[in-house]
């Protein structure tokens, strides 16, 4: 029963040309921190994970507000790629600051 005390790294995978990726994301963190992203560098590709909160619409049941999560090929800094995005709902990460 780990619930709202769950403070296990957030772990994040994603599948890029023929190689499976992990990246673990700290559940709390500050807001220099979130503006900075998370980076990976594994098998010669670097990568950037960002986070940005959002708000959703209204749906009856009350509002639902939420994280994008953004994954970024940045191996080469001329031509960075966005690799995928998706969302979390906002319970998974705590912004500190």
């Amino acid at each position: 029963m780990e619930g709202l005390n769950d403070i296990r790294p957030f772990l994040l995978t994603f599948k890029y040309k023929e190689h499976d990726y992990a990246i673990y994301i700290e559940k709390t963190f500050t807001r220099e921190q979130l503006e900075k992203g998370w980076t990976l560098e594994k098998r010669g590709n670097k990568f950037l994970v960002t986070l940005e909160q959002m708000e959703g619409d209204d749906d009856g049941n009350g509002e639902h507000r939420y994280w994008k999560v953004s994954i970024f090929d940045t191996t080469k800094s001329t031509d960075v790629i966005t690799i995928g995005t998706g969302t979390v709902a906002q319970s998974e990460f705590f912004l500190l600051d």
